[in-house]
Parts: C-alpha cells; sequence; structure tokens
C-alpha cells in the first residue's frame, strides 16, 4: 500500500472512532416557548366530548379525561429543560415527559419534537392511541394543545387554547 493510501486509511479509522464516540442524535429539544403559566381560553377551545371509556379491559376502565388530563384542565403550568417537560394540571396533578419513549402505567409514551417548535406525545395502550400536540402561536401569548383519541370504536379530537399569564 503507498503512503497515500495508508494515510487515507488512517484518516478513514479516525473519522468511524469519532462517530462511535459521538452522544446519539437527539430527537430535538423541548420548545421553550411553551414553558410558563397558561390559562384555559374557553371561546377559543372546541366543546368536550362526555366522559367516556376509552379502554376497557380487566381490571380497568380507563376515561379520556382521567388519562388525558389536559382535557379538563382550566390552568397549565410548564416547566421544561433541554430534554423533559414538567406539566401541571389546575395546580395539583403533575405529570413528567421526557423526549424518546417510555412505558409508565402500562402505556407507552413516547414524546418527540416536530419541526423544532412543537411537542408531540403519543401514548399507547392495548388498542387505544392518544396524540397530543404542544403549539405555541407566533406571538407567544397562545398554546394549542390539539387531542386526538382512538379507542374501541371512537375518536374522540378537540382543541384546547390557553391564554399566558403574566408570571
Amino acid at each position: 500500500m503507498s503512503v497515500a493510501g495508508s494515510g487515507i486509511a488512517c484518516v478513514a479509522s479516525l473519522f468511524v472512532v469519532l462517530i462511535a464516540m459521538a452522544p446519539p442524535a437527539r430527537a430535538g429539544e423541548i420548545p421553550a416557548a411553551l414553558t410558563g403559566a397558561w390559562e384555559l381560553d374557553v371561546s377559543k377551545s372546541d366543546e368536550l366530548p362526555e366522559d367516556s371509556i376509552v379502554f376497557d379491559s380487566a381490571p380497568a376502565s380507563v376515561l379520556a379525561r382521567d388519562r388525558w388530563k389536559v382535557l379538563g384542565a382550566e390552568t397549565l403550568r410548564i416547566d421544561g429543560e433541554s430534554d423533559a417537560i414538567g406539566i401541571q394540571y389546575d395546580g395539583s396533578h403533575y405529570d413528567d415527559v421526557m423526549l424518546g419513549e417510555l412505558e409508565t402505567g402500562g402505556w407507552t409514551v413516547q414524546a418527540s419534537v416536530a419541526r423544532r417548535d412543537r411537542l408531540v406525545v403519543r401514548s399507547r395502550r392495548a388498542g387505544v392511541t392518544g396524540v397530543e400536540r404542544y403549539s405555541v402561536t407566533e406571538s407567544g401569548n397562545l398554546l394549542k394543545i390539539r387531542i386526538s383519541i382512538k379507542g374501541l370504536a371512537e375518536l374522540v379530537a378537540v382543541t384546547r387554547t390557553f391564554r399566558r399569564v403574566a408570571e
């Protein structure tokens, strides 16, 4: 092998080692615009569906509002880091969401950032799938959360709109 050929092989080997040492690619970062205090804007939100069972299997049934707290929430407090977000509903119940996939309470929850400014959270369990899409308007004052839940034979699809509250 020529000197030039061995030099190229050495550079290629070094490149492979550097790639192997690099941290795994991330699915984006939690949009900072989501963080803060939010209050429901009823006039800009869809009417809520009746409480209905979206998962019915022994030993438990799950109501849409029990699993997806944002359906009934009037206030939200969102705290975020680059790869995690905490959502507090009506000053009490608190959910942590991490980017990536996690098994929790029998649910598979997958969170990702779409188009760098939207948080998407998918929850799956035995024939039930729910998707929450969080996005903030350009003004930064409105948070729209689109929720679609498919379970049993029904589909629930609503948009909840929250107005930013000064802190």
